[in-house]
This record gives structure tokens, C-alpha cells and sequence, in this order.
């Protein structure tokens, strides 16, 4: 069962149904969008479609700041990695541990040295987080894989650190802070691994921020 993003939009449920769609033609041409639609609110933990689309329609319609806007490009770089990692593990949402794969890839190689040379190599540490997470029920093809609410929690801390430090964009160095801070076990054992903490990140925020290639 896939857990609902904590800002559901109902607009990209449709799509999502519409894709799902596509997959069922493949082995049934005479599915509707009906089917679709009831299979998507069955794995959100949903009895149908209607009941989705009346709790998504009763949650509150305040919104946060944009967040995306203020990534940069290395940060953004880091979370097309996190949705590529997760779409290999078959996972139908972006967890913690994907988007630290992302950051180690998109780190690598930086003037900042986010990562240093402790640094764990990719292939390894994937292989850590493939050992970790429990496997994931497979998703359909075409399904559009989301941030899950954990590291939506990691951008938000991402965001306030940023902010603490009066600095405009977010990077690699805010959103590793975000990730100590969630707490998940899976990533925050890599950053142990590698010997990096909250204290020695926020020390060396001004030299990590410099995120151009070495």
C-alpha cells in the first residue's frame, strides 16, 4: 500500500489515475478509467474513488511557501537522483534513504566538499540502503513517484536552516542538515558512516555552499 503525500492534489491524482490506465489496457483493453481510478484509492488505503476524492477535498487549502524555487541547481540535481533511486528500488514514493543517494551523487566532486574523503562510494552505499529498506510491493510503469511525507519533513527543516542562516537558496549542505534532523535510520547511518554530523555541517555551511565543480 502506498501512504498519500501530505499535500494530496487531486488534479495529480487524475493523472496518476490516467497513467495507471495505461498499464491496466495492457492487460485488459477493455478497462475504463473507473477501474483505474478505484485500483489508485485501493492503494491509498481507500474503499473507492469518491472517498479519495472527498478526503482530498476536505483537507485545508493553506499552502506553504514554495519550496522547489529555492533549491539549487545542485539541490534540484539531488532530488531527479532520489526519484531515479527509487524508481530502480521499485518504490512508489522519494523515502529519506533515496534522496541520500541523490545527494552523494550530486555531491560528488564539488569545490565544497560536502561529502569529503570519507565519503562512501555510490554503488556501495546503494547497496546499504538495498540491504536496509524492506522491498517494496512493485509499482505500476508510468506512475509518477513522489516525495513521501518523511522527506517532505526533510525539505521543511531543509528550509528553516536556510533561513537561520540568512541564506536565499537551499543546497546540498541545508537538505543534509533536513535529513539528520528527520531522523531516519537509514540515512542518518550513511552520514554516520562517513563521519558527518549536525555540528560539523552548520560549522562548515559557508564552505560547503560553494557547490561548483572541484
Amino acid at each position: 500500500m502506498s501512504e498519500l503525500p501530505a499535500r494530496p492534489s487531486l488534479a495529480h491524482l487524475r493523472k496518476q489515475a490516467k497513467a495507471l490506465l495505461k498499464a491496466l489496457r495492457q492487460q485488459n483493453p477493455h478497462a475504463a478509467l473507473s477501474d483505474a481510478q478505484h485500483a489508485l484509492a485501493a492503494d491509498y488505503g481507500f474503499a473507492s474513488w469518491p472517498k479519495l476524492k472527498a478526503y482530498v477535498e476536505r483537507l485545508p487549502t493553506h499552502a506553504e511557501p514554495p519550496i522547489f524555487p529555492r533549491f539549487t541547481p545542485k539541490a534540484g540535481e539531488s532530488l531527479f537522483f532520489s526519484w531515479h533511486e527509487a524508481n530502480q528500488l521499485r518504490s512508489g514514493v522519494i523515502e529519506p534513504a533515496h534522496l541520500m543517494l541523490g545527494l552523494i551523487r550530486a555531491g560528488t566532486g564539488l569545490k565544497g566538499r560536502v561529502f569529503g574523503p570519507s565519503a562512501l562510494p555510490l554503488d556501495r552505499a546503494r547497496a546499504l540502503v538495498t540491504e536496509r529498506l524492506n522491498s517494496a510491493a512493485p509499482v505500476p510503469p508510468d506512475r509518477y513517484i513522489v516525495p513521501g511525507p518523511r522527506v517532505q519533513q526533510v525539505f521543511r527543516a531543509a528550509v528553516e536552516e536556510a533561513d537561520a542562516h540568512h541564506h536565499e537558496g537551499v543546497g546540498l549542505a541545508h537538505l543534509l542538515i533536513g535529513l539528520l534532523r528527520e531522523g531516519d535510520a537509514v540515512a542518518t547511518g550513511l552520514l554516520d558512516q562517513m563521519g558527518i554530523g549536525v555540528r560539523q555541517l552548520r560549522d562548515g555551511l559557508a564552505t560547503y555552499l560553494n557547490e561548483e565543480p572541484g
